[in-house]
């Protein structure tokens, strides 16, 4: 995972934490630290996620993260989901989660739908965690994104989550909200790459899998969204795999792999060569790896 690449940085703004964020179609469960654990640890025995320290710090108020005691008591938090009922749209559905019909994009975000309008009644939705965030002197809206996401320009669900309406104009101290999509924590060690047989996946196990692969890399969890997009594409054809194949050169991108990703393109473009992506959601680099890829 990649969105905390300075992380003495963010230890430092680690002391700007709220205590307590509130919860809404998400659930917590508590967990008694033991000798010797770390935070760190912590999180790789109960997502499967080291990395996952941080914002679970900011979650339980802590200022340092690495400073977990013995019989300590922390709240480890997991994503909910709901079920779009009949006649009801994302906004009204934010407004029944959050009482906001403004924050609508924050379920679209964790869902991966670019389309709000065309989501159907009955459609299980996932609702991200609100993690708080003090912005510390210099940040921005958009270097909060870059730290949590990998990307600064993913600023949009933090400013939909917020309720900040000008981005440019949010000063030092600011709180802010940042959607975090948290799997269910398991008190187990969650292998990293999970092995499924290609014999047992249908098409409809592997569209699951795709869209919990789209979910990870939203999240900036790039190596669970390759290995989970990865499995899907083994129980996918045409455009479905195209799909995985697309998600799989982003994330190979998202660790500076442009030539696996290249590939992954390449072979997208062969199941599926009228796609053309929108500029609004891939960048400049990505694009010419697009191009390219037509080009062979």
């Amino acid at each position: 995972m990649r969105p905390f690449i300075l992380v003495g940085a963010v230890l430092t703004m680690l002391a700007f934490a709220l205590a307590r964020p509130g919860l809404s179609a998400a659930g917590e469960i508590a967990y008694t630290v033991q000798n010797g654990q770390s935070l760190s640890g912590i999180c790789a025995e109960v997502y499967g996620e080291k990395d996952l320290f941080i914002p679970v710090a900011l979650y339980n108020g802590k200022k340092d993260p690495r400073k977990v005691v013995a019989g300590e008591t922390l709240r480890l938090p997991y994503s909910g989901s709901v079920t779009l009922k009949k006649g009801e749209s994302l906004s009204g559905l934010a407004k029944r989660v959050w009482g906001d019909v403004k924050k609508y994009p924050v379920i679209a975000w964790a869902n991966g739908i670019r389309d709000p309008a065309k989501v159907s009644a009955g459609t299980r939705l996932v609702v991200p965690v609100m993690v708080p965030y003090r912005l510390a002197k210099g940040e921005s809206v958009s270097s909060a994104a870059g730290r949590f996401y990998g990307d600064p320009k993913q600023f949009a669900p933090i400013i939909a989550a917020s309720g900040i309406e000008d981005p440019t104009r949010v000063p030092a101290g600011s709180v802010l909200k940042v959607p975090y999509v948290f799997r269910r924590p398991v008190k187990k060690p969650v292998p990293v790459k999970v092995e499924k047989p290609v014999s047992r996946a249908s098409s409809e196990k592997a569209m699951i899998l795709l869209k919990e692969a789209d979910v990870d890399f939203r999240a900036g969890r790039y190596g669970e969204a390759w290995t989970a997009g990865h499995e899907a594409s083994k129980g996918l054809k045409g455009k479905e795999k195209a799909r995985a194949m697309r998600l799989l050169a982003a994330s190979q991108y998202a660790f500076g792999k442009t030539v696996e990703a290249l590939e992954h393109l390449q072979e997208a473009h062969k199941l599926d060569p009228d796609f053309s992506p929108d500029p609004a959601y891939v960048n400049p680099e990505m694009m010419e790896l697009y191009k390219k890829a037509k080009e062979k």
